[in-house]
């Protein structure tokens, strides 16, 4: 089905950040570099920010890269360009890991600090030392949220502090289920109230809220429209009821229609609180967009390319 209207580029531009390397996508690290250096060229490069890579990958990264230009190159050409990379210090990583590696790659000229991301614990503002986008996981239970809300915002808010926002992990893992649309609702809104950007993270593999086969039984997931949908409402007020609705809608077709009155002011309101979504196979939902007729299909973008 197509609406016969592209959703607008500013929607989509830097939305899925590349978490090739962490489940359930577990791409080796050489591979996710190659993969995400060839992506340069392709039509929907500027829909992709940077590759997430495991502070404690540090050290892989630093073997896998070039470390300078190879005779007659300049520097930025081919396998030494910069590679955009943040590093992620996921809930059982100590923030002594980040610290390591952010002072392993700092020096390194074939790779740019596009931003850290670690849990709220102790000692996680060591992270705004760096001047780099900061993203800050939170609970998704909201009685345990709030402290680390007041914390993060009240940061957020010095005149000195990198940008920061909250990140809610919307994949299952050994820590929980996939969190109810609910859950993930009441997170939009805390972080909308509390004047928070936000980033979601991943189990968001597909357009549309769906049904996957799942450890010998199914899985629910929430749908990249759905959560952008979702994060617009809350923006401009929508009641909660709304918010959960969209979150729960699973016809693509309808969530199709809705995403491409996304223009303008809602597109903004959309992306200025859903910032990034984090992604181990970044073409997956983009590819889905494509069939529903929100965005250009490869081949057709590949002819209008001057």
């Amino acid at each position: 089905m197509s609406t016969g209207t592209t959703l607008p580029r500013a929607l989509l531009t830097d939305l899925l950040d590349d978490a090739a390397v962490f489940p359930p996508g577990s791409a080796p690290l050489p591979r996710a570099v190659a993969e995400y250096r060839d992506r340069v060229r392709h039509p929907w490069a500027d829909l992709v920010g940077p590759l997430l890579v495991p502070a404690t990958a540090s050290a892989e990264l630093l073997a896998v890269l070039a470390p300078e230009p190879p005779p007659g190159q300049q520097a930025g050409e081919g396998p030494t360009a910069r590679l955009p990379v943040v590093l992620v210090a996921r809930p059982d990583t100590p923030v002594s890991a980040l610290v390591e590696a952010v002072a392993r790659l700092w020096p390194v000229p074939t790779v740019r600090l596009a931003g850290v991301e670690l849990s709220h614990q102790a000692g996680w503002q060591q992270a705004l030392d760096w001047g780099v986008p900061v993203a800050v996981e939170v609970d998704r239970a909201p009685e345990a949220r709030q402290p680390a809300l007041a914390a993060v915002a009240a940061a957020a808010a010095a005149e000195d502090s990198p940008p920061v926002r909250i990140k809610l992990r919307t994949q299952s893992s050994p820590a929980g289920p996939v969190p109810t649309g609910e859950q993930v609702a009441g997170f939009l809104t805390d972080a909308h109230a509390a004047g928070l950007p936000a980033k979601l993270t991943g189990g968001l593999h597909h357009a549309v809220a769906t049904t996957v086969p799942a450890d010998g039984g199914t899985e629910d997931q929430h749908g990249l429209l759905n959560v952008l949908l979702a994060a617009e409402r809350v923006r401009s007020g929508a009641p909660a009821e709304q918010v959960l609705a969209v979150l729960a809608e699973r016809h693509g077709e309808t969530l199709a229609g809705q995403a491409a009155g996304l223009t303008g002011d809602r597109a903004r309101a959309a992306r200025t609180l859903l910032t990034a979504v984090g992604c181990c196979g970044v073409l997956d939902p983009l590819t889905e967009l494509a069939d529903l007729g929100l965005l250009p299909a490869v081949e057709t973008a590949r002819q209008e390319d001057p």
